[in-house]
Protein backbone atom coordinates (compact mmCIF):
# COMPACT_ATOMS: atom_id res chain seq x y z
CA UNK A 1 0.00 0.00 0.00
CA UNK A 2 1.30 3.42 -0.83
CA UNK A 3 0.35 6.74 0.62
CA UNK A 4 0.26 10.38 -0.32
CA UNK A 5 1.63 12.91 2.13
CA UNK A 6 -0.11 16.23 2.57
CA UNK A 7 0.97 18.95 4.93
CA UNK A 8 -1.67 20.02 7.46
CA UNK A 9 -1.71 23.47 5.89
CA UNK A 10 -1.84 22.16 2.32
CA UNK A 11 -5.35 23.46 1.65
CA UNK A 12 -4.45 26.85 3.13
CA UNK A 13 -1.72 27.45 0.57
CA UNK A 14 -2.15 30.81 -1.21
CA UNK A 15 -1.52 29.00 -4.48
CA UNK A 16 -4.72 27.00 -4.07
CA UNK A 17 -6.87 30.02 -3.17
CA UNK A 18 -7.03 31.10 -6.79
CA UNK A 19 -7.76 27.60 -8.13
CA UNK A 20 -11.30 26.27 -8.60
CA UNK A 21 -12.38 23.35 -6.46
CA UNK A 22 -12.43 20.92 -9.42
CA UNK A 23 -8.84 21.83 -10.32
CA UNK A 24 -7.62 21.28 -6.75
CA UNK A 25 -9.44 17.96 -6.67
CA UNK A 26 -7.86 16.91 -9.97
CA UNK A 27 -4.39 17.87 -8.68
CA UNK A 28 -4.90 15.74 -5.56
CA UNK A 29 -6.08 12.84 -7.73
CA UNK A 30 -2.93 13.16 -9.85
CA UNK A 31 -0.76 13.08 -6.72
CA UNK A 32 -2.52 9.94 -5.56
CA UNK A 33 -2.22 8.36 -8.99
CA UNK A 34 1.56 8.91 -8.94
CA UNK A 35 1.84 7.48 -5.44
CA UNK A 36 -0.38 4.48 -6.18
CA UNK A 37 1.47 3.59 -9.39
CA UNK A 38 4.96 4.27 -7.95
CA UNK A 39 5.62 7.14 -10.36
CA UNK A 40 7.98 8.86 -7.98
CA UNK A 41 9.34 11.07 -10.76
CA UNK A 42 5.87 12.63 -11.17
CA UNK A 43 5.59 11.82 -14.90
CA UNK A 44 2.02 11.08 -16.00
CA UNK A 45 0.94 10.26 -19.55
CA UNK A 46 -1.59 12.64 -21.05
CA UNK A 47 -4.36 10.03 -21.16
CA UNK A 48 -3.78 9.10 -17.51
CA UNK A 49 -3.63 12.76 -16.51
CA UNK A 50 -7.08 13.32 -18.02
CA UNK A 51 -8.56 10.24 -16.31
CA UNK A 52 -7.16 10.81 -12.80
CA UNK A 53 -10.37 12.27 -11.43
CA UNK A 54 -14.04 12.64 -12.21
CA UNK A 55 -14.04 16.39 -12.86
CA UNK A 56 -16.33 17.46 -15.73
CA UNK A 57 -13.54 19.14 -17.74
CA UNK A 58 -10.13 17.54 -17.01
CA UNK A 59 -8.43 19.37 -19.91
CA UNK A 60 -9.35 22.75 -18.39
CA UNK A 61 -8.07 21.54 -15.00
CA UNK A 62 -4.76 20.49 -16.58
CA UNK A 63 -4.41 23.85 -18.31
CA UNK A 64 -5.14 25.72 -15.08
CA UNK A 65 -2.62 23.59 -13.14
CA UNK A 66 0.02 24.23 -15.82
CA UNK A 67 -0.61 27.98 -15.71
CA UNK A 68 -0.31 27.90 -11.89
CA UNK A 69 3.04 26.06 -12.07
CA UNK A 70 1.75 22.90 -10.38
CA UNK A 71 2.08 20.94 -13.61
CA UNK A 72 4.71 21.05 -16.36
CA UNK A 73 4.24 19.69 -19.84
CA UNK A 74 6.78 17.05 -20.76
CA UNK A 75 7.47 15.07 -23.94
CA UNK A 76 6.11 12.00 -22.11
CA UNK A 77 2.99 13.82 -20.90
CA UNK A 78 2.87 15.89 -17.73
CA UNK A 79 5.23 16.21 -14.77
CA UNK A 80 4.30 17.17 -11.24
CA UNK A 81 7.30 19.29 -10.12
CA UNK A 82 6.49 19.08 -6.40
CA UNK A 83 5.92 15.32 -6.28
CA UNK A 84 8.73 14.82 -3.74
CA UNK A 85 6.66 16.65 -1.15
CA UNK A 86 3.84 14.13 -1.47
CA UNK A 87 5.26 10.63 -2.14
CA UNK A 88 7.12 8.39 0.31
CA UNK A 89 10.79 9.26 0.74
CA UNK A 90 13.29 7.02 -1.08
CA UNK A 91 14.22 4.99 2.00
CA UNK A 92 10.60 3.85 2.33
CA UNK A 93 10.01 2.94 -1.32
CA UNK A 94 12.02 -0.28 -1.41
CA UNK A 95 9.68 -3.24 -0.72
CA UNK A 96 12.41 -5.43 0.77
CA UNK A 97 13.36 -2.65 3.14
CA UNK A 98 9.72 -2.20 4.13
CA UNK A 99 9.47 -5.91 4.93
CA UNK A 100 12.61 -5.79 7.09
CA UNK A 101 11.29 -2.71 8.89
CA UNK A 102 8.01 -4.49 9.61
CA UNK A 103 9.83 -7.56 10.92
CA UNK A 104 12.15 -5.45 13.07
CA UNK A 105 9.19 -3.60 14.61
CA UNK A 106 7.33 -6.89 15.17
CA UNK A 107 10.40 -8.34 16.93
CA UNK A 108 10.66 -5.22 19.06
CA UNK A 109 6.98 -5.37 20.08
CA UNK A 110 7.13 -9.10 20.87
CA UNK A 111 10.34 -8.61 22.87
CA UNK A 112 8.73 -5.87 24.97
CA UNK A 113 5.82 -8.23 25.70
CA UNK A 114 8.23 -10.95 26.87
CA UNK A 115 7.96 -13.16 23.78
CA UNK A 116 11.51 -13.82 22.61
CA UNK A 117 10.74 -16.31 19.82
CA UNK A 118 11.90 -13.90 17.09
CA UNK A 119 14.84 -12.44 19.04
CA UNK A 120 18.41 -13.05 17.94
CA UNK A 121 20.01 -15.29 20.60
CA UNK A 122 23.31 -13.41 20.27
CA UNK A 123 21.64 -10.14 21.29
CA UNK A 124 18.85 -11.26 23.60
CA UNK A 125 19.57 -13.36 26.68
CA UNK A 126 15.86 -14.15 26.96
CA UNK A 127 16.05 -16.14 23.75
CA UNK A 128 18.30 -18.78 25.35
CA UNK A 129 15.18 -20.22 26.96
CA UNK A 130 13.32 -20.49 23.67
CA UNK A 131 13.82 -23.58 21.56
CA UNK A 132 13.21 -23.61 17.86
CA UNK A 133 10.66 -25.74 16.11
CA UNK A 134 11.73 -29.34 15.51
CA UNK A 135 11.53 -29.89 11.79
CA UNK A 136 12.55 -33.55 11.63
CA UNK A 137 12.56 -36.69 13.76
CA UNK A 138 16.10 -37.12 15.06
CA UNK A 139 15.41 -40.68 16.27
CA UNK A 140 17.87 -42.67 18.39
CA UNK A 141 20.72 -42.75 15.94
CA UNK A 142 20.36 -46.50 15.38
CA UNK A 143 18.73 -48.41 12.57
CA UNK A 144 16.17 -51.02 13.56
CA UNK A 145 15.30 -52.42 16.98
CA UNK A 146 18.71 -52.59 18.61
CA UNK A 147 18.34 -56.06 20.25
CA UNK A 148 21.43 -57.10 22.20
CA UNK A 149 22.78 -60.64 21.71
CA UNK A 150 25.78 -61.18 23.95
CA UNK A 151 28.16 -58.32 23.35
CA UNK A 152 26.82 -57.73 19.83
CA UNK A 153 23.91 -55.52 18.89
CA UNK A 154 21.67 -56.97 16.20
CA UNK A 155 19.68 -54.38 14.36
CA UNK A 156 17.09 -55.16 11.77
CA UNK A 157 16.97 -52.69 8.95
CA UNK A 158 13.71 -52.42 7.08
CA UNK A 159 14.14 -51.54 3.44
CA UNK A 160 12.91 -52.41 -0.01
CA UNK A 161 13.36 -55.65 -1.94
CA UNK A 162 16.12 -58.01 -0.81
CA UNK A 163 17.18 -55.76 2.07
CA UNK A 164 13.90 -56.42 3.82
CA UNK A 165 14.56 -58.19 7.12
CA UNK A 166 18.33 -58.44 6.55
CA UNK A 167 20.23 -58.48 9.84
CA UNK A 168 23.27 -56.31 10.32
CA UNK A 169 25.79 -57.10 13.03
CA UNK A 170 27.60 -54.41 14.78
CA UNK A 171 30.23 -54.90 17.46
CA UNK A 172 29.94 -52.82 20.55
CA UNK A 173 32.40 -52.30 23.31
CA UNK A 174 31.74 -54.70 26.15
CA UNK A 175 31.03 -52.48 28.94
Amino acid sequence: MTWTRLDDTWVDSPLFESLPYETRWHYLAMLQFCSRTSRYDGIVRGSDARRCSDVPDPVAALMTLTAAGLLVTDERGYRLPFIDQHVPPPYMRDEARKQSQRLRKRRERMHKLGDHALCDPEHCPGNALVTGDVTRDTGTGRDGTGREVGNEVVTTKRGDGDEHDRAFLRRTAAG
